[in-house]
């Protein structure tokens, strides 16, 4: 199977309601010197009216691929600000010493760089839309799937080169997939280093430096953490990007 076939394999496990991931194409087919950036949110939800509607209920089909409609479009709300802040942080990181020569398609139709997921992989009820109200297990029970996709993109040698995680609620579970007292073991690849930033740094927390072996090579990955999309606040991609400690840990120039 291809990449896209092995991970929509990964998320029909989740049922009828499962959502269908954004993959571009820099994701579906290796593309030397493109920087691919996968986004995570928490959860999606859809109305009750989406699923009781016996007049025209939705077909199976349609209902799967919402969720990657709706970064395709860039839906209003969390959608449009997210591909805003990932953007953002695609052209700030263009110029690193870490990602020295990659480039940064900015086809806002096709978004070719994007892979864009959430945690929990399937649509949850309308009264399940604030994720502070989410059960931790919930969240335990999808993280296998987002375990087993890195090893699919590792092993079809398109592992992200910056992985964004929007929110605090899921940023634990994520760094715990690298850091070598919690993370699991791989097939495709494994984190031969992990580095942060000085604990004292505003930032901390915020950014995760990794680098990631598999067959074909080694590379850098950015594990990064900005505000949620629905929850704006003053932690976003431009108030990353000016931190001094930041800047130093991907190979920026200091601000000005």
């Amino acid at each position: 199977m291809n990449l896209l076939e092995e991970i929509m394999a990964l998320y029909a496990d989740h049922g009828r309601r499962h959502i269908q991931p954004f993959v571009g194409d820099s994701f579906s087919s290796a593309s030397a010197g493109h920087l691919r950036i996968a986004a995570v949110g928490i959860n999606a939800y859809l109305c009750d009216q989406d699923w009781e509607d016996t007049a025209k209920p939705p077909k199976d089909r349609e209902v799967h691929e919402w969720f990657r409609s709706f970064w395709r479009v860039e839906k209003d709300g969390f959608y449009k600000r997210g591909c805003s802040e990932l953007r953002a942080l695609g052209r700030g990181l263009a110029g690193s010493e870490l990602f020295n020569g990659l480039e940064v398609d900015a086809d806002a139709a096709t978004k070719p760089w994007l892979y864009a997921t959430n945690a929990i992989k399937s649509f949850l009820q309308q009264e399940l839309v604030d994720s502070t109200k989410l059960d931790p297990a919930l969240l335990t029970a999808h993280a296998e799937t987002w375990h087993r996709e890195l090893d699919v993109m590792a092993k079809h040698n398109v592992f992200p080169h910056v992985i964004v995680v929007f929110g605090e609620l899921i940023w634990e579970p994520m760094w715990k997939c690298f850091y070598k007292d919690f993370a699991r073991s791989y097939e495709h690849f494994k984190v031969a280093a992990y580095d942060s930033v000085d604990s004292k740094a505003p930032c901390y927390h915020h950014v995760n430096r990794l680098r990631i072996e598999m067959a074909t090579g080694a590379q850098s990955t950015l594990l990064v953490r900005v505000a949620h999309p629905s929850r704006p606040s003053s932690h976003n991609a431009a108030w990353l990007l000016a931190q001094p400690e930041f800047r130093a840990h991907v190979g920026l120039p200091a601000s000005r």
